[in-house]
C-alpha cells in the first residue's frame, strides 16, 4: 500500500466525508492545510488548518518546509508540509489529507514523493454537485455558484494530467468509501 493518500476533486463531492470515514480506522491520520487567512468563526485550529502570519508563511517556504504551496485567489497562502507528513509516517500511521487539484499536480511534477501516494479525485455530475453545494450553504448567491461550477471543469481537465483514481461519488456514501478501500 502506498504511505500517504490525497483526496481532491470538485467541490461538494465529499472529500471530506471520504476522510472522516477513514479517520475512524486509527491507522489514518489528517494532515491540515497550512493557510495565512483568517480562521472561520466554526473552524478549529489544528482540525480544520493550522493558521500562521503571512511572515512565518514565508519563512516556512525559504526554509523549503512545504511539499507544495500557492497564493489563492491573491488572498492567502495555502500549503502541504512536509514536516507534518513525515511526523504521521514517523508513528507507522497513513497520512491522509484534502488537496485542491492545483496542489496536488504541483506535488506530482516536484516528484519529490513520487510513488509514495495514492491520489483520488472525487467527482460528481453537475446536477448532483449544484445539489450538493446548495444544500450545504442554501444562501449561496448565483455568480458564486457558477464560480464553483467553473472550477469544477478546470479541476476536470487538471484531473486528466494526474496520476489519481477517479471515482465519482454520485452513488451511496458507503458505495465510495468501498471504492476508495479497495485501492489500500
Amino acid at each position: 500500500m502506498k504511505k500517504i493518500i490525497f483526496l481532491t476533486g470538485v467541490s461538494g463531492a465529499g472529500k471530506t466525508t471520504i476522510m472522516d470515514l477513514l479517520l475512524e480506522d486509527k491507522r489514518f491520520v489528517r494532515v491540515c492545510s497550512t493557510t495565512t487567512r483568517k480562521p472561520r468563526p466554526e473552524e478549529i485550529e489544528g482540525e480544520h488548518y493550522l493558521f500562521t502570519s503571512t511572515s512565518e508563511f514565508e519563512h516556512l517556504i525559504e526554509q523549503k518546509k512545504f511539499l507544495e504551496y500557492a497564493y489563492v485567489h491573491q488572498i492567502a497562502y495555502y500549503g502541504t508540509r512536509l514536516d507534518l507528513i513525515e511526523d504521521v509516517l514517523s508513528q507507522g500511521k497513513i497520512p491522509v489529507k484534502t488537496i485542491d487539484p492545483i496542489g496536488m499536480e504541483i506535488i506530482q511534477i516536484k516528484g519529490k514523493i513520487k510513488d509514495q501516494y495514492l491520489c483520488f479525485f472525487l467527482d460528481i455530475p453537475e446536477e448532483i454537485m449544484r445539489e450538493r453545494i446548495l444544500h450545504r450553504q442554501p444562501d449561496m448567491n448565483t455568480m458564486e455558484l457558477q464560480h464553483r461550477l467553473d472550477s469544477a471543469h478546470e479541476e476536470r481537465i487538471i484531473a486528466k494530467r494526474l496520476d489519481c483514481i477517479m471515482i465519482d461519488t454520485s452513488p451511496s456514501i458507503e458505495d465510495v468509501l468501498a471504492m476508495v478501500k479497495s485501492y489500500l
